[in-house]
């Protein structure tokens, strides 16, 4: 993982290993955003870069906005 800007404009991605949980926000919250935005996963955590160029983590307590937490 310390390596991956190495893959940066290729057909390579690395990806977390993330728990189901995660893995599902993560992938719901990109479905929601625009072009512009970027969700990633870094250290187990969903991390946001709005359009304006702000990132932040997605706290937990967020992810029944964006998934169904009835599992």
């Amino acid at each position: 993982m310390s390596n991956r800007r190495e893959f940066k404009g290729t057909d390579i991605f690395l990806n977390e290993d993330l728990t189901q949980i995660n893995q599902k926000d993560l992938m719901a919250i990109r479905r929601t955003k625009s072009d512009q935005e970027v969700v990633w996963s870094w250290d187990g955590k969903v991390h946001h870069k709005s359009a304006s160029g702000d990132i932040r983590v997605i706290q937990f307590a967020e992810y029944r906005n964006h998934i169904d937490m009835n599992m």
